[in-house]
């Protein structure tokens, strides 16, 4: 796989960010949960049950904790490949996961991780990278792979290409959904920049004005869950910013940020983002006049 193994620590980060708080988060100390020398890719937390926390590795499969990380059990019953490269929770029907594999597809789970089946039927790509749920119809789920945009409207019953308009571009690691408006989409593929529907996915345009070179190469998308209109993308040149719903782009942290792997929002505090990068974490602020200003706690 491509992306690198920074994401075990950044995984560490949100599972941090979403049970322990913002503050806890964002300072200084940090609490081994296990899962010593497994290569963790993916999250999820039960949104019901806090305490419930599902990881997707690179060579192990999937574990879970039903008590906040102080004890992980194998939940591979099922599971065709062990290599996990993206995990998401149904919101209305928590029992209820998807996992995609590189390679493997897309796998499901009804019951909370026992049991695992796959769900590949009009999957052409057996690589898959990343998942996304619609929080308000959550039978709807996107999958980004190297043959690009995939949707299911039956639960990964049966999916199709929703490819229109993305030009040839694939490998798609990344999504950003408008919290109040799921037919917002944005996609972020790797070469090839970032694209938007605004009809769940059935039209895509390429919005890259102010993305140029490196900066088309997308890891990571996440959107002001207060203001959806600013979009924040993490690139190969660094961390790109949009207030207008990806129609223009700035660059906000480049130069000593790059090769970004993932972003993440705090939730509490949109102005504060975590970064993940081939060299390590990091912690910034967003500011109006001097853009992304790293923040040492």
């Amino acid at each position: 796989m491509v992306r690198s193994v920074s994401r075990i620590l950044f995984s560490a980060i949100l599972l941090a960010s979403s049970t322990l708080g913002a503050a806890s988060a964002g300072g200084g100390t940090w609490i081994n949960l296990g899962l010593d020398g497994t290569d963790v890719y993916a999250l999820a937390i039960d949104p019901t049950a806090p305490q419930t926390l599902y990881a997707g590795t690179y060579g192990d499969g999937l574990f879970k904790s039903t008590n906040g990380g102080v004890n992980w059990s194998e939940i591979n019953t099922g599971v065709a490949s062990l290599d996990i490269s993206s995990l998401v929770v149904d919101p209305q029907e928590p029992q209820r996961l998807y996992a995609a594999a590189c390679p493997g597809g897309v796998i499901k789970t009804t019951n909370g991780g026992n049991n695992w089946s796959s769900m590949n039927n009009g999957l052409i790509s057996s690589c898959t990278f990343s998942l996304s749920v619609d929080p308000q119809t959550s039978l709807t789920i996107y999958a980004g792979s190297h043959d690009g945009v995939f949707k299911s409207t039956n639960g990964g019953n049966n999916w199709f290409s929703a490819n229109t308009g993305f030009n040839g571009a694939n490998w798609v690691y990344a999504w950003a959904m408008d919290p109040s408006e799921p037919q917002t989409i944005y996609s972020g593929a790797y070469y090839g920049g970032v694209f938007k529907s605004t009809n769940g996915g059935d039209n895509w345009k390429a919005i890259n004005n102010g993305l140029t070179g490196n900066a088309t190469y997308i890891y990571a998308l996440a959107i002001d869950p207060e203001i959806t209109q600013t979009i924040y993308a993490g690139t190969v040149s660094g961390v790109y910013k949009s207030t207008n719903g990806g129609n223009n782009w700035s660059a906000v942290g480049t130069g000593s940020i790059y090769d970004v792997n993932e972003l993440a929002i705090d939730r509490t505090a949109p102005q504060t983002l975590f970064v993940s990068t081939e060299t390590g974490f990091l912690k910034a602020q967003m500011e109006a006049a001097t853009g992304l200003r790293l923040i040492v706690d």
